[in-house]
């Protein structure tokens, strides 16, 4: 549109790395204090907060813009699914969090070393019914070498920026505008089931 010329390509682009890069750094940060945190000490909290906001504005305000390249918004969407992972990810290092992600890990182990599907699980019983998640885990093992629990993290980062790009997919073949598709996904993963409920090894993720 001669009426706005298009801002060069990296002119916010720069803001948005920036923002992802110093935000990496925040939110482990305030991990690591909070790790170390007495009673009555909101620091970290705080620190947690900026370090989402650090990249999270940067990067709504390229979705939000019109005159944002196609490009920089599928690298955006991306870069948004793999961070929407990284709380998770700091809090729980090394193995699974909750009580689902235990059962689901066990029975990827299971099927990892015997190759049987639909084998039945104590802790969560209907989970047997349903190998894909399983299936897919255990396959990554196997092409990898991975734990059981990396190659979930593996999964589950695919998952975020597959559901991203789904998102921006969908709502753009709707309304014919990729602008209207990133700000669909921005607004889907700003929900704290996202960000979350969805960062757990369990079918919500998979789902």
């Amino acid at each position: 549109d001669p009426g706005h010329p298009r801002a060069p390509a990296d002119t916010g682009m720069y803001l948005v790395w920036a923002g992802l890069v110093l935000g990496t750094i925040v939110l482990a940060q305030s991990y690591s204090m909070a790790s170390r945190a007495t009673k009555g000490d909101q620091l970290h909290f705080h620190l947690f907060w900026l370090g989402i906001f650090l990249f999270l504005i940067p990067a709504a305000l390229k979705l939000l813009s019109p005159r944002t390249r196609d490009l920089d918004r599928y690298l955006i969407l991306i870069a948004l699914g793999l961070y929407s992972y990284l709380p998770k990810f700091l809090a729980y290092p090394g193995g699974p969090a909750y009580f689902d992600e235990y059962a689901h890990t066990a029975q990827v182990d299971r099927l990892y070393e015997n190759g049987l599907l639909f084998m039945k699980n104590n802790q969560v019983v209907v989970i047997g019914d349903y190998p894909a998640m399983h299936a897919a885990t255990a396959s990554i093992r196997h092409l990898t070498g991975l734990s059981t629990y990396h190659a979930a993290v593996v999964l589950l980062l695919v998952l975020h920026v597959l559901t991203m790009i789904g998102v921006f997919s969908i709502a753009a073949r709707i309304s014919d505008s990729r602008h209207v598709g990133g700000i669909a996904a921005l607004f889907y993963a700003v929900g704290p089931g996202f960000w979350f409920f969805n960062t757990q090894f369990a079918y919500e993720a998979f789902a």
